[in-house]
């Protein structure tokens, strides 16, 4: 689909779905959009991602929403409309009632953008923002700031998405100050931002008093041992908390001896663990098999790049056969070798209830090659991380794609224009032992 099919979808008001991501549609192009878009009255998801909107196309596209009372879901991620692209879109929801979902990922909003939205959807201004996506502006400590105070008093707003922002501590500690007076927000994401020990620290003390977060991703904010620490010991009063995600945070086996401790309680309600990429260990491994003996709670674990072994295999494998309730558990690139592949294998024929086990990437017991990860911490201005040599670290598994960060609810089109689906994980009975 082109710009001018999409102008012609929009002009006949017969399609609720309208996706142009990568259309080329630039500033003038988006003029002719913005005004069919102000008749539309039947489009209520619409994706211009990766069109080069700019400022004039935001400014164009917030006119058309002062009118349209149709879209509830607008993708305008990568479109460069910085902060004064934001404010125009910050203008258009004091009067947009309709608009509930809006991605503007990369978009080099920075603070004084994430001020504007903030300003906007302030109670008195705005009842209808319900999920935000401000990945890859940064927008740092100060625009955090902004928001955080806004969802103090918001009470419509149930996810947020800052992940990639140049987030600190102090950003982490409004959020978190945010966390204890706002009962709404279900969902944030401070994902790959340098919020250390002293963050997670306070995002721990916000678990322990809020009643409502469901889930919660600190993937690769480096908050150490001590910062895992102290959030296990904050779920351990928490009983609504049901994802967590603490991927490449280096907790190592002391981190994830204590998670096991707190995960072994009736209490916990986490169903979803993603804990890859933290070396913890056959020790650690040994602390998790016994939990899943125990735990009644989780159904996906996610265990990958931790130098397993064969004894970490044989630990988990326990836990495996006497678990009731695991349906996902993935233990790719562990180096547990052949014999650990097979003593899995043995334990996935003994329990009937996993569904997914994912084994690839172990045919050796040395260390499997993965992605550099960052010692020193540095964040980039534009919230990407830097290697220790140089350079930008590559896209990994520690870094999805962002399409891929879209709510999996989001329609969008391949290439060809026909509707992709989003894949199946959860197949009964696929394992997969690829090596």
């Amino acid at each position: 689909m082109n710009l001018e099919t999409g102008i012609q979808t929009l002009q006949d008001n017969k399609e609720a779905n309208l996706d142009l991501f990568s259309k080329g549609i630039s500033t003038a192009g988006s003029q002719s959009l913005a005004a069919a878009l102000a008749q539309n009255h039947s489009v209520t998801n619409l994706g211009l991602a990766n069109n080069g909107l700019g400022v004039e196309g935001a400014r164009c596209l917030s006119a058309a929403l002062r009118e349209n009372n149709a879209v509830t879901t607008l993708d305008l991620s990568y479109n460069d409309i910085s902060h004064e692209g934001a404010k125009s879109l910050a203008e258009a929801l004091h009067s947009n009632t309709a608009l509930s979902t809006l991605y503007l990922s990369y978009n080099d909003i920075g603070p004084e953008g994430a001020k504007s939205l903030a300003d906007a959807l302030e109670p008195s201004r705005n009842h209808s923002i319900m999920t935000l996506d401000l990945s890859y502006n940064n927008i740092g400590d100060t625009g955090t700031r902004w928001l955080a105070t806004m969802l103090e008093k918001n009470a419509t707003m149930m996810s947020i998405s800052l992940s990639y922002n140049s987030i600190e501590a102090a950003g982490a500690k409004t959020i978190a100050v945010a966390l204890v007076q706002n009962n709404t927000v279900t969902n944030v994401d401070l994902s790959y931002n340098n919020i250390g020990v002293g963050g997670a620290k306070c995002m721990a003390l916000a678990l322990g008093r809020n009643t409502t977060l469901r889930t919660l991703n600190l993937a690769t904010t480096f908050i150490g041992v001590d910062g895992a620490k102290g959030l296990v010991s904050a779920l351990g009063n928490n009983s609504t908390m049901t994802t967590l995600r603490l991927s490449n945070n280096g907790i190592g086996p002391e981190g994830a001896k204590a998670m096991a401790v707190v995960l072994s309680q009736k209490i916990s309600a986490i169903s979803t663990l993603d804990v890859a990429g933290n070396d913890i260990g056959p020790d650690g491994a040994s602390a998790f098999g016994h939990m899943l003996k125990q735990n009644q709670s989780l159904k996906s674990v996610d265990l990958s790049y931790n130098g397993l072994g064969l004894h970490g295999a044989d630990s988990i494998a326990l836990g495996v056969e006497a678990n009731t309730t695991l349906l996902s558990l993935d233990l790719s690139y562990n180096y547990m070798g052949q014999q650990g592949v097979n003593r899995l294998m043995q334990a996935r024929g003994h329990n009937s209830v996993i569904q997914a086990l994912d084994l690839e990437g172990n045919n050796t017991l040395a260390p499997a090659p993965r992605p550099d990860i960052l010692t020193d911490t540095s964040l980039e201005t534009d919230g990407r991380m830097l290697a220790p040599g140089g350079g930008y670290l590559p896209r990994s598994r520690f870094e999805p794609d962002p399409r891929e960060l879209r709510n999996p609810g989001r329609f969008y089109e391949e290439q060809d224009g026909s509707p992709k689906r989003e894949p199946d994980i959860s197949q009964k009975g696929r394992t997969r032992c690829c090596m």
